[in-house]
């Protein structure tokens, strides 16, 4: 079983007159099972919308000696009703 604490701090941009947004995060995940351990990672996303599609591109980079990553790319294409 995993105990753990996470805190998700993120502030989001919506371009003006654009269908793009930004979002800039970080992530603390304090493991209690490890001694307490705290990892830190931040992120940078950019995301776009046409109609009622949507795709994003986010870098994460993972700091400190306990992070969970050092580095990653995620991305999503999805639709809205």
């Amino acid at each position: 079983m995993r105990h753990y604490m996470t805190i998700t701090p993120l502030l989001v941009w919506r371009l003006k007159h654009k269908p793009f947004w930004v979002q800039l995060d970080a992530e603390i995940q304090t493991n209690w099972n490890a001694d307490g351990y705290t990892g830190y990672k931040t992120g940078f996303q950019f995301g776009r919308m046409t109609n009622k599609r949507g795709a994003w591109i986010k870098l994460e980079v993972g700091m400190g000696p306990y992070r969970v990553q050092r580095l990653a790319i995620k991305t999503s294409i999805f639709k809205v009703r």
